[in-house]
């Protein structure tokens, strides 16, 4: 997180030299990675994500604090789009609509 270096080229990346990410949040309870990019959901339902998705204003190296209006309580992404649900279980969905 937060650098364009690819991680997990050689073995000493991996284990204990594998850097934690610093998510500066309420704890993770849930995190996804697609493609080129990766999220992440807080205890206090706010949604992160970093990289280069279709619905970013380019490419974020840092967590980004997704705008919604409401807190998600699960979520599941492809490679250009999101969909989340709140604790109602009332489902969102932002991102490439090309597809349906």
């Amino acid at each position: 997180v937060g650098g364009t270096d690819s991680v997990g080229t050689h073995p000493s990346h991996m284990g204990a030299g594998l850097v934690a990410a610093n998510l500066d949040s309420d704890p993770a309870v849930s995190v996804l990675a697609v493609g080129t990019y990766s999220c992440y959901t807080t205890a206090g339902g706010d949604f992160y994500c970093w990289g280069t998705a279709a619905w970013f204003n380019g490419v974020q190296l840092a967590p980004e604090r997704v705008p919604l209006s409401f807190k998600v309580s699960r979520v599941s992404c492809g490679l250009t789009h999101c969909c989340a649900m709140d604790a109602a279980g009332v489902v969102r969905c932002w991102g490439d609509g090309t597809q349906g």
